[in-house]
C-alpha cells in the first residue's frame, strides 16, 4: 500500500484544512476520495473487490452512526474515516480508529485544560450520564459553545499516517 498513501494521505489533509477553515468536510472531497478509493480496491483485487469496498466504506458508517446521531461525532469525520478505510485493511482500520480516539481524547483534554473546563465539561458528561440512565435511553450531547469544538479531522489525519508508518 505504501504506494498509495499520497493519495488518501492528501484526501485527510485536504478534508483536515477544510473542517480548520470552515468546521465542515466538504462532499465533493469525499466522493473524490471515494470514487480514488474505489479504483484502489478495482485495482489491487479486480472487479472480485467491489463488495468488498462496500463493505470497507460502510463499516465506520455502522460503527459511529450511534455517535453521530447523540453529536458526538460529525458526520464529515464518519465520512472522512469511512473514505481512509476504503484504502485499508480491516486490521488498518482498527488501528487508525483507536489511535483517533487516543490522539482525539488527548486533544480534548489538552483543549478543555488550556480553556480551564475541565471541571465544567466533566460535570456535564457525568449530569449526561447521569440522564441518560434515569431516561434510559440515549439523548442529544449538547456541545456547548466554540470551546467544546474539536476538530476531529486533525487526530485522523495523524492516524492514518501513524497506521500507514507502523503497517
Amino acid at each position: 500500500m505504501q504506494q498509495f498513501i499520497l493519495i488518501p494521505a492528501t484526501i485527510a489533509a485536504a478534508a483536515c484544512i477544510s473542517d480548520l477553515q470552515d468546521h465542515k468536510i466538504k462532499n465533493p472531497l469525499i466522493l473524490t476520495g471515494y470514487a480514488a478509493g474505489f479504483w484502489y480496491v478495482i485495482f489491487r483485487q479486480g472487479v472480485f473487490g467491489i463488495p468488498l469496498f462496500f463493505g470497507r466504506a460502510l463499516l465506520p458508517i455502522a460503527l459511529f452512526y450511534i455517535l453521530f446521531v447523540i453529536g458526538v461525532l460529525g458526520a464529515g469525520d464518519i465520512k472522512l474515516f469511512s473514505v481512509l478505510s476504503t484504502f485499508l485493511t480491516l486490521k488498518e482500520t482498527g488501528i487508525l480508529i483507536i489511535f483517533s480516539f487516543v490522539l482525539g481524547a488527548i486533544a480534548a483534554l489538552c483543549k478543555m485544560l488550556f480553556t480551564h473546563e475541565f471541571t465544567a465539561r466533566i460535570a456535564y458528561l457525568s449530569g449526561y450520564t447521569s440522564l441518560c440512565l434515569g431516561e434510559k435511553k440515549l439523548l442529544p450531547y449538547q456541545r456547548i459553545g466554540k470551546n467544546s469544538v474539536i476538530h476531529f479531522s486533525l487526530p485522523i489525519l495523524i492516524s492514518f499516517i501513524i497506521t500507514e508508518v507502523i503497517s
